[in-house]
């Protein structure tokens, strides 16, 4: 396994992908950077107005310059969006400058902890066979990249972190 200090968490939306990086940024002593968070700023709207406005091709294209920029960075958790997995591209930019951490779980619980969200457009209509759709299509894109891949059925945001903090001091104790 390569050394590198920075972590990508990717996954399907619904996983804690934000919301873990968040918290596990501190812990390490590094900075939390989220692409859809980076896009959203830098455009002055949400994920779902910019699809609207210009379509999924444009926006693929952003992030695919935000991952590239946050590469250049050291001492980040990166939060990725759930489909920069279908850029091979955008992989092969993580893989080389990222620990990646894939965080997974199964559809009714993807659909669970989204079905109050409204902000994820290519989920629109948001539906319980469009997500087993979404996680049969992406599974193993997210598990074939990962360095470490964990189920978040059943886990709170908070026990993730500790497994994520727990693996990742691990390994940098064995390359010190």
């Amino acid at each position: 396994m390569r050394v590198n200090k920075n972590i990508a968490i990717i996954g399907m939306s619904g996983t804690f992908k934000s919301t873990v990086a968040k918290k596990l940024a501190p812990f390490l002593g590094k900075r939390s950077l989220d692409v859809d968070e980076l896009i959203e700023f830098e455009y002055g709207c949400t994920i779902s107005e910019l699809f609207k406005k210009s379509g999924e091709e444009y926006f693929r294209q952003i992030e695919k310059r935000i991952i590239n920029d946050a590469a250049d960075f050291s001492d980040i958790v990166l939060a990725t969006g759930g489909g920069a997995v279908l850029d091979s591209e955008n992989m092969s930019v993580l893989k080389e400058n990222f620990l990646i951490v894939a965080l997974d779980a199964d559809a009714k619980r993807i659909f669970s902890r989204l079905k109050n969200a409204e902000d994820r457009p290519l989920l629109t209509p948001f539906t319980l066979k469009k997500i087993e759709e979404y996680v049969a299509h992406r599974r193993h894109l997210y598990c074939e990249w990962a360095d470490k891949t964990i189920n978040t059925n059943g886990k709170t945001s908070d026990t993730v972190t500790n497994i994520i903090k727990e693996w990742y001091l691990n390994l940098m104790q064995k390359i010190d």
